[in-house]
């Protein structure tokens, strides 16, 4: 799967479902044509999708009806929890657990390629513990603190401040709260960057989300 990037696409549970079907639709053509197949060669197809649960929304599921319509796609479209599409591209069994460390977190049992047990992946603003929006806003927050404080300019406030584009205190919050929630997960390689470069407090705060991520997992599978 892609990594996300500034200006990627919302998933559906954030967003008008349209443009989350829209870029289905794209991508599904992007694959046709990676693989010089036309839509019609296609019998089946399973899609992972953050937010799945929206899916089953009466206007969610005609604004994906009719993208996949568009696409020229009539055959049938399953749609699962985007974790199950991460298990079977590490592995072909169909039961196992999987630890995800993206811009969000969780961990999940799979049985049968279906989600049995899953702890986390509650979104940014009520889980996704250790995750890249995790890491990235704990960069931040330190980095504001240290503006303020007048101390600490190492790698970890040099590279955020460079990302946010400002060095004073005041500027740093008010063009760091105009952000959009992908900029800030877009701060995690910077922590990762500044971690490598020796910064104590970079590393730190990667130890935390490695905590954070174990912590999941073991909730999964307390034994």
């Amino acid at each position: 799967m892609a990594a996300p990037r500034p200006g990627w696409s919302r998933p559906p549970s954030r967003g008008p479902p349209a443009d989350a079907a829209a870029e289905l639709a794209a991508a599904a053509s992007r694959a046709l044509e990676a693989a010089e197949r036309e839509p019609a060669d296609v019998v089946g197809a399973v899609v992972g999708i953050a937010g799945i649960a929206r899916i089953a929304e009466s206007a969610a599921a005609a604004a994906y009806a009719a993208a996949w319509s568009d696409a020229g796609l009539r055959c049938p479209m399953r749609p699962v929890a985007d974790v199950v599409v991460a298990f079977a591209g590490g592995t072909p069994e169909p039961s196992g657990t999987i630890l995800v460390a993206g811009t969000g977190a969780i961990a999940a049992e799979i049985v049968d390629r279906t989600v049995a047990r899953r702890v986390d992946g509650l979104g940014w603003l009520l889980g996704d513990q250790g995750g890249g929006f995790w890491l990235g806003l704990a960069g931040a927050r330190h980095t504001a603190r240290s503006l303020y404080a007048g101390d600490d300019d190492g790698a970890l406030r040099r590279g955020v401040c460079a990302a946010v584009a400002a060095t004073d205190p005041a500027g740093f919050v008010t063009r760091f709260y105009a952000l959009p929630r992908d900029r800030v997960a877009a701060l995690a390689p910077v922590v990762v960057d500044a971690a490598r470069a020796g910064d104590p407090t970079a590393a730190a705060l990667l130890d935390e989300a490695a905590t954070h991520l174990a912590t999941t997992l073991s909730a999964l599978h307390p034994r």
